[in-house]
């Protein structure tokens, strides 16, 4: 097979014939070709352990390839590898600009809390969908991060509930008069009373 430059289908042979992932990784490393790589990473991410899916990150950030990020995503989400999804995702966004691509590259700055990383993308132009990383950090209990993304959404009403959960009392009580709606001003005005954060 090296000798006609097979490369893919002497990897085929290794990963679906033999089943030898160690020998795969081995040859992977020798030829150090994109497609290879990636074959690589497509059976690392069937394999679906955690080690396994950052192994394939990595495959897939060597081959430079970001054809299969659906299910890289998707695997990553699985095994809780957040961290390791960030270099691939700036990886992709090179290549293409895809809104789920830096969707998630938000999300993985949140959940890894590298709030200033998060700031300076939300600074530049991006095709995320903030309200719903925003919402889904809130539901989680990622605060911090809730109140990043629904400041930069002039969001005033979620930011006042952001805020309220940070125990920020007197910037919600800010954000309340900026979202100037009967609703937030509700709850902010209940909490205050209740946690005894009221002016006379």
């Amino acid at each position: 097979f090296k000798k006609f430059d097979l490369h893919v289908d002497a990897m085929k042979i290794i990963l679906e014939s033999l089943e030898d992932l160690d020998r795969g990784i081995e040859y992977a490393r020798k030829v150090d070709l994109p497609e290879v790589w990636v074959q690589l990473g497509k059976a690392q991410l069937r394999i679906g352990t955690p080690e396994a899916v950052k192994s394939a990150i990595k495959s897939y950030i060597k081959a430079q390839d970001g054809s299969d990020f659906v299910d890289v995503i998707h695997a990553a989400q699985q095994a809780d590898m957040y961290e390791d999804m960030v270099p691939y995702l700036l990886m992709v966004r090179k290549a293409k600009k895809e809104a789920r691509v830096d969707t998630e590259l938000v999300y993985a700055y949140a959940k890894i809390n590298d709030l200033a990383k998060l700031e300076d993308f939300l600074a530049t132009p991006n095709s995320a969908n903030q309200q719903t990383v925003a919402d889904r950090c809130f539901n989680e209990g990622l605060y911090e991060a809730a109140r990043l993304l629904y400041t930069a959404l002039s969001n005033w009403s979620c930011l006042a509930s952001t805020l309220l959960k940070l125990r920020l009392f007197q910037a919600a009580v800010d954000a309340a008069k900026k979202a100037n709606s009967p609703r937030t001003w509700k709850e902010v005005c209940f909490c205050c009373i209740e946690e005894n954060e009221y002016k006379p």
